[in-house]
């Protein structure tokens, strides 16, 4: 339903919106994206995000 992106560098933006793109084929949630100073364990990318499970018919 709702992804928040943190990035180090905007400049990975496009490699991380690929990546996205790849994992979310069909119904893409929403997503805001946010440059922070840092992140912990020198990690470059952070997402969160929040899903609802549903039934298949």
């Amino acid at each position: 339903m709702k992804c928040d992106v943190l990035l180090v560098d905007m400049a990975d933006y496009e490699k991380m919106s690929a990546a996205y793109s790849k994992q979310f084929l069909h119904s893409r949630p929403a997503r805001i994206t946010y440059v922070v100073a840092g992140l912990p364990l020198g990690a470059r990318v952070e997402m969160n995000c929040i899903a609802a499970a549903t039934k298949k018919r």
